[in-house]
């Protein structure tokens, strides 16, 4: 996440006022507060205003359009970014700033990797996303457990795992990242 966190703040936004309006599930979710609050932090002191509180849908897809079609509604022109923190609010975002014809004039920043959400990225349509290897996680924490159970320590399982020419190249790279960012302004 820190490299896309960079990207994010160092690309995306510096040097530009930037409106951003946050979509999300729940605030109630550990994970929703916890995507917004890294988003809030990257982009400190870098001009960007957050025009309210991130907009709420309960895991409403529907809902997740209509959120973004009522804050074009409201803010319209200044708005210059929406940030969707659930897989869902990528593909919702793109259809409602398409249906506005506004997508030349704001940044698409989604997390997950949403089939949907991956083929905007294709088109353009996403400017960057975040996404994750749940896969990968369950297969390395099985090992790690493994390297933990032979080694008593979790620190020398750690070691081990990192170790392992099987896996350095997964541990010490940044390919459990996506984060393509468009540098041109839209």
């Amino acid at each position: 996440f820190f490299q896309a966190e960079a990207g994010i703040r160092d690309h995306c936004v510096t040097g530009v006022q930037t409106c951003a309006l946050p979509i999300l599930g729940n605030m109630g979710a550990q994970n929703a507060r916890d995507r917004y609050q890294g988003f809030v932090d990257a982009v400190k002191d870098k001009g960007v205003e957050f025009l309210q509180a991130p907009f709420e849908d309960n895991k409403d897809k529907g809902r997740a359009v209509s959120n973004v079609a009522d804050a074009i509604t409201k803010y319209g022109d200044k708005i210059t970014g929406f940030v969707g923190l659930y897989s869902y609010n990528g593909p919702a975002i793109v259809n409602a700033v398409k249906q506005a014809g506004m997508r030349s004039k704001v940044k698409i920043i989604c997390f997950d990797g949403e089939p949907d959400t991956l083929k905007n990225l294709e088109q353009g349509l996403v400017d960057v996303t975040v996404v994750q290897k749940p896969y990968e996680f369950g297969r390395l924490s099985v090992k790690l457990l493994n390297e933990l159970k032979k080694a008593g320590d979790i620190k020398k399982a750690i070691e081990a795992l990192k170790r392992s020419e099987e896996h350095t190249s997964e541990l010490q790279s940044h390919s459990d990242l996506v984060c393509r960012l468009l540098l041109e302004k839209k």
